[in-house]
């Protein structure tokens, strides 16, 4: 669900920042609609699939068993693909947008560095995750973290405006 609400909000910093950087604010559009799309037609299916097939393994035997474990590998190793790519078009549109916003006094240069931030510690998740770090996690966190915060400044700056 809140990915949905990730496709009012872009929108909506792109009506209110367009003057500022016109270009920025499309890529960022465009970004924010590919990872939405991405994570509600493909990543989040994938993941709720894994569901259906660990109850199918369990009432299968034998052969039919290693399909599903052949199955569920594959969902796993597509939706972690797409959560990478989704991630990247994520908060870049987030560090796009929010450089655009600390061009302005209606969304105010703090928010727009609170954005920048969360974008460049959620993206620094991408590489740990590959080279397998355990800092992969504290960066998923933190950037996610500074994600909730940057989204209730930049909804308060909006609704104040």
């Amino acid at each position: 669900m809140s990915d949905l609400f990730y496709v009012i909000a872009f929108p909506a910093l792109y009506i209110a920042l367009r003057q500022l950087g016109r270009s920025i604010l499309v890529i960022a559009l465009v970004f924010n609609t590919l990872f939405v799309a991405l994570d509600v037609g493909i990543d989040i299916p994938l993941n709720l699939s894994l569901v259906r097939l660990s109850a199918s393994y369990s009432a299968a035997q034998g052969t039919t068993q290693q399909a599903y474990v052949g199955a569920a590998a594959l969902a796993m190793d597509v939706g972690g693909v797409t959560s990478l790519i989704a991630t990247f078009l994520q908060f870049s549109a987030v560090i796009l947008a929010s450089y655009a916003m600390t061009k302005t006094s209606v969304s105010g240069r703090t928010t727009g560095l609170l954005g920048i931030i969360s974008g460049v510690v959620a993206l620094l998740f991408i590489p740990a995750f590959i080279f397998g770090s355990q800092l992969a996690g504290l960066f998923n966190i933190g950037g996610f973290a500074f994600l909730v915060l940057w989204s209730i400044a930049t909804g308060y700056r909006l609704f104040r405006a």
